[in-house]
């Protein structure tokens, strides 16, 4: 059965180098989706969302903390913590039917 949400979860898995993700109009796609990508996609810096369920979660996803990348590779640094939206470049979300 077609399911929007595992397959997004298996691009995510598979790219995990992916910065840019076009999600305009794609109402299957759940809000515990979006914010799956957000959170597993270190380098994501783009998020075109428009008319999707963009909700809390995702919301939630991005405020959290994430180290910066040269933490992945040195974990021993104890550098601040950054949302995951500090470092978005684009956040288009017009028309979100979240809640």
């Amino acid at each position: 059965m077609f399911s929007p949400d595992s397959d997004l979860r298996k691009i995510t898995k598979s790219c995990a180098s992916l910065c840019y993700l076009n999600l305009n109009g794609c109402m299957s796609v759940t809000d515990s989706g979006i914010s799956f990508v957000i959170l597993n996609c270190i380098l994501l810096r783009s998020i075109l969302a428009c008319d999707t369920y963009f909700g809390q979660e995702s919301i939630s996803a991005l405020c959290s903390g994430v180290h910066n990348l040269e933490d992945h590779v040195e974990p021993q640094a104890k550098k601040p913590l950054h949302s995951f939206a500090s470092k978005f470049h684009t956040l288009h979300i017009g028309g979100c039917m979240g809640k």
